[in-house]
């Protein structure tokens, strides 16, 4: 593959995952995933590994945060890795325990961030590093003032 055919590959999968995740769909989701693949998640803390427990945490995550839009800002490729900068905005319906146990139900929320990834041959993600700010994201979905 030339290094045009694999960036386009790439952004194929970027845009998947970002229609998942815009449409709450856990299949399409877990589908961008290597059946071994590692997710990190900084803000978090948390490693999740494997299918399995991928698709456990996105189906916890999309019945935590509804009305969900993620939206590519940039996509970086270079050194073994791809990148995306994106926005997510949506609204807190629920808990999800790893961010928080204090939500308020109809909060919106908008986060940016950077997620940076490593393929497998066949276009799917083996390995995500997700960077954003909890801090921020937490105020908005416990209603505390953002000042």
């Amino acid at each position: 593959m030339t290094q045009q055919q694999i960036r386009d590959q790439h952004a194929a999968t970027f845009q998947k995952w970002a229609d998942a995740i815009s449409n709450g769909d856990v299949n399409s989701f877990v589908a961008c995933f290597a059946a071994d693949a590692v997710v990190e998640d900084i803000a978090m803390g948390t490693v999740t590994r494997g299918e399995h427990d991928i698709r456990e945490a996105a189906s916890r995550w999309f019945q935590a945060m509804g009305d969900e839009k993620l939206t590519l800002l940039a996509h970086l490729e270079g050194d073994g890795h791809a990148a995306v900068m994106w926005e997510l905005s949506g609204v807190a319906q629920g808990t999800f325990t790893e961010l928080s146990t204090d939500v308020k139900p109809g909060s919106r929320f908008a986060k940016q961030g950077m997620s940076a990834f490593r393929f497998t041959a066949d276009g799917l993600f083996a390995w995500e590093r997700s960077h954003w700010d909890r801090a921020s994201l937490r105020r908005q979905i416990e209603g505390q003032d953002v000042r």
